[in-house]
């Protein structure tokens, strides 16, 4: 289960990055000063098919990912192959990351923000 997870996990960060790649356009609207997603998130945990991992069992020691929401609306995605821009804008679920061909939305469900894709939903938490 874990080998499956393990592959999940790195073609949604795979996926991620190449469509951050051709980011550029403009957000909705620029984020509130004291949003509360300002800041760096990382994923702590994956979850698929109600299965609970955490993501240093997913993720060899060299990989990692980060999103980075600045208090301008740009966003910035770092992963241990590249680094993209976006911009970003609050939603009534959450946060969604934008660009041409982009739209990322990120859920807030009792304050455990999550991002789904293949049927794996990755759990983050601010970095600070």
């Amino acid at each position: 289960m874990k080998k499956t997870l393990a592959i999940l996990l790195i073609m949604i960060l795979a996926f991620s990055c190449v469509m951050l790649s051709g980011c550029g356009g403009s957000s909705d609207s620029t984020p509130p000063a004291d949003s509360q997603y300002i800041g760096t998130w990382g994923p702590t945990k994956a979850i698929f098919k109600g299965e609970e991992t955490d993501i240093n069992e997913v993720l060899e020691e060299s990989e990692y990912f980060t999103i980075t929401l600045n208090a301008d609306g740009s966003a910035v995605l770092v992963s241990s192959e590249e680094t993209t821009e976006g911009n970003w804008s609050e939603t009534k679920e959450g946060f969604k990351i934008k660009g041409d061909d982009l739209n990322m939305k990120f859920k807030n469900e009792d304050g455990v923000i999550s991002f789904s894709l293949l049927g794996v939903d990755l759990v983050f938490e601010k970095m600070e």
